[in-house]
């Protein structure tokens, strides 16, 4: 196995343990909001912790909308 080949399959590891660690993180981040005395205004709060967050995703998820009218199909 070449050196190259197993840096990619370690960084897949450690990709796939840093999305769960994002995961579990909000988790426990909804369940603490869930427990404060006014839950709502703590999940507002979470919200707008990370407002733009998924901006990338969104961006690019648009990027590859189909064009209006463009016709699909084999």
């Amino acid at each position: 196995m070449s050196t190259l080949s197993r840096f990619a399959d370690k960084q897949e590891a450690i990709e796939a343990a840093l999305s769960d660690s994002q995961y579990l993180a909000g988790m426990a981040a909804g369940w603490n909001a869930a427990q404060a005395e006014d839950p709502n205004a703590a999940f507002q709060k979470l919200r707008s912790a990370y407002a733009g967050y998924l901006k990338p995703i969104k961006d690019a998820r648009a990027a590859l909308q189909p064009t209006q009218g463009a016709k699909g199909g084999a």
